[in-house]
């Protein structure tokens, strides 16, 4: 059980109820896995509206938009379909308020640990993969690109910016490019430590005076996941300018805040 594991996160204050804590975890909780199997379990007193307390964690898990993943050993969903009589009326009225949900409905079946553990991996992928990445971020277990500026050349026609780009974390970056303010990509390639810096070039377009600009480096873990700075250009003379991160994102479709 998690209560029991020290390493675990789930939280055992001394000045609440089994009950209590365990719905107080339900809501810290970032995604909410239940398992139904034939013992619906006995039901909880007053002021638990009279269900077991797994559907009570259910409920407060629903209650608090959780994403819920719902697992039913498929003996059970065949007595349910089958509207078998031997049911459990517990577990019934459970399944029942299930599929009644508008929000979400799914149920899966498992018909064995082995089957179930698979399932679970599968569903929590995407999930995992972010906290992990996370949390590398927050060990200094992620790549750390610092860009610094290799020179401003100036022609008739443009300013071009040429960027240092090290990778001073502890893992690769792979695949790293960068867009400019226009949403034009630049590739710098696979950054694997930071002995190997990479150069880009920017063309900042025809001006008698440089202006500031944002710009990012987007770049692959190990994981397989993409990570965008967003940094800043700002100038100040043709021998001085500056180079800041403002912003750290992972992509997944929508930026998460990380920074």
């Amino acid at each position: 059980m998690l209560s029991d594991r020290l390493s675990s996160e789930f939280e055992t204050p001394g000045d609440r109820n089994a009950i209590e804590t365990c719905l107080a975890n339900v809501r810290k909780a970032s995604v909410y896995i239940c398992i139904v199997s034939e013992r619906y379990g006995a039901t909880l007193s007053a002021p638990y509206c009279d269900v077991s307390a797994t559907h009570l964690e259910y409920r407060t898990a629903r209650d608090a938009d959780k994403p819920v993943h719902f697992y039913v050993r498929d003996s059970v969903v065949g007595a349910y379909e089958g509207h078998s009589s031997g049911l459990d009326v517990g577990l019934r009225s459970f399944l029942d308020e299930r599929q009644a949900d508008a929000r979400s409905n799914w149920r899966w079946p498992f018909s064995n640990s082995v089957d179930l553990k698979d399932r679970i991996a599968f569903d929590l992928k995407t999930q995992s993969r972010r906290i992990l990445l996370r949390r590398m971020i927050e060990q200094g277990q992620a790549p750390v690109l610092n860009l610094s500026s290799a020179g401003l050349v100036a022609s008739m026609t443009k300013h071009i910016l040429r960027l240092r780009i090290q990778n001073v974390g502890a893992m690769p970056a792979f695949a790293v490019r960068l867009r400019d303010p226009k949403g034009g990509w630049h590739t710098v390639g696979d950054l694997l430590s930071s002995r190997d810096p990479g150069v880009c070039e920017l063309a900042m377009g025809h001006m008698i005076r440089p202006e500031n600009f944002p710009f990012a480096v987007q770049y692959a873990t190990v994981l397989g996941d993409l990570l965008e700075d967003g940094w800043e250009y700002e100038y100040e003379s043709m021998s001085k300018a500056s180079l800041r991160r403002r912003t750290r994102t992972i992509v997944e479709g929508r930026y998460f805040e990380i920074v």
